[in-house]
């Protein structure tokens, strides 16, 4: 409550000054995660059997979990806050990979991370992670390269990129269901069938009856279970789920007067991005726009703390590049 506040109003020279390294700081923090991650799985799978050692990367009573996907692999992370931080991790090491103020050696390290993160979000197997991947990392390489290749080029790589994920992503169990229940049931009843259709319905039902103001933070909880009660879905009263949406979730605490200053924020955040032709910090929007309309990020630390830091550093980031520019012409 007091370090947030000093540190975004009165960021200093420093912090100003520094942004490209602290983010590239971050994402070689979560490379570094990853590592573990892998390691953890690894020592999973193996088991000394027999005086020989066996691999198995399934888990000896739920043999449906891979060690090396999902929850699993995360270890202690939610699948789908890794997904966010290995996401923004991806763009912060292909910039990187574009600086030509870094050596070749580093530029193709930056490039395999990138490589790794893209994969690791495949495995984490988040739905909206694998969602916000295709959309995020498309359009930023459409944004970077539209000046510099023809149209024509583009849009054959963006379909030959969009049928190859098709197939990859038919590879993984959880994604291959979901475009099953797509393809045999459609949008509508497969959306029907999912328990956040159960979530979202009961969070409206709250919602109706405390539409101005909410239902106000320290209360939402508690609300939504006696909907869940009301509407006889066991497992959402018991697992005390919240919305599973953080538009839903803002609106059910702090009704449309919230849910407007949640959006201005978002607002601005876009006008910002797009008058300062900050393609980072767009992306950065779109990514978390994604994940907000699965997720109650804001719900949880390993989100409050997520959000606001990578908005106010991202917000400095083209500044940080045209400064550096401007030295150097000035010089």
């Amino acid at each position: 409550m007091l370090l947030f506040p000093m540190v975004l109003f009165y960021p200093g020279c420093k912090i100003e000054g520094n942004v490209k390294l602290i983010l590239r700081v971050f994402g070689i923090s979560v490379f570094l995660y990853l590592l573990y991650c892998f390691c953890n799985a690894l020592h999973n799978s193996l088991v000394y059997k027999d005086g020989k050692w066996i691999f198995n990367a399934y888990h000896e009573l739920y043999t449906y979990e891979n060690f090396f996907m999902g929850a699993r692999l995360s270890s202690i992370v939610h699948p789908s806050y890794l997904s966010m931080y290995v996401l923004l991790s991806a763009l912060i090491s292909l910039e990187s990979v574009f600086d030509l103020n870094l050596s070749h050696s580093k530029r193709y390290l930056w490039l395999f991370s990138a490589l790794v993160f893209i994969i690791v979000i495949y495995l984490l197997s988040s739905r909206a992670g694998v969602m916000a991947g295709f959309i995020v990392l498309s359009l930023y390489f459409v944004l970077k390269f539209y000046r510099r290749v023809s149209k024509s080029l583009i849009v054959i790589v963006l379909v030959i990129a969009g049928l190859g994920s098709v197939v990859m992503l038919k590879t993984n169990d959880r994604i291959k269901y979901s475009i099953e229940e797509l393809s045999s049931s459609g949008v509508t009843g497969t959306f029907s069938k999912d328990t956040r259709y159960l979530i979202w319905k009961s969070a409206f039902g709250v919602i109706g009856s405390n539409l101005i103001l909410g239902v106000g933070t320290g209360d939402a909880s508690e609300e939504l279970k006696k909907e869940f009660k009301k509407r006889g879905y066991v497992d959402g009263y018991y697992d005390n789920l919240n919305a599973h949406n953080q538009f839903l979730e803002i609106l059910l605490e702090n009704g449309i007067v919230g849910i407007l200053i949640f959006l201005s924020l978002i607002s601005y955040m876009v006008y910002s991005a797009i008058s300062e032709r900050n393609l980072l910090l767009g992306l950065f929007i779109i990514m978390m726009v994604v994940f907000f309309t699965f997720e109650t990020v804001l719900n949880r630390l390993a989100g409050i703390t997520f959000f606001p830091v990578f908005a106010f550093l991202l917000a400095y980031y083209k500044l940080e590049s045209f400064n550096k520019n401007h030295i150097k012409i000035s010089k």
